[in-house]
């Protein structure tokens, strides 16, 4: 029964090639950008949760860049003792330095 569905199928692929073309392409890429969009979510939602205390890391971000003032951070430790325990500044990767 499974072998006579498989020859029906197979004939009819062969009957109209341009209309299956189409189908499996549309398939192919209906697929592929499903497991794009789903390999994208699980890489943002799982940003530093191999840390043991990644509950408590959060990043300062202005007009969506990780860049804010270097005097943010002292700025943030003496403004709000109770909020944050630690700060820490990183440059931009082959960005020069400040004399």
């Amino acid at each position: 029964m499974l072998q006579n569905y498989f020859k029906i199928g197979w004939r009819n692929l062969l009957r109209s090639k341009s209309y299956s073309f189409i189908n499996i392409t549309g398939l192919a890429a209906g697929i592929s950008s499903c497991l794009l969009i789903v390999l994208y979510i699980s890489d943002e939602l799982g940003y530093d949760r191999y840390h043991e205390k990644a509950d408590r890391i959060h990043r300062v971000a202005v007009e969506n860049l990780a860049r804010t003032p270097a005097a943010a951070a002292p700025a943030m430790l003496a403004s709000y003792p109770h909020l944050a325990e630690q700060a820490v500044r990183f440059w931009p990767l082959f960005a020069s330095a400040r004399p």
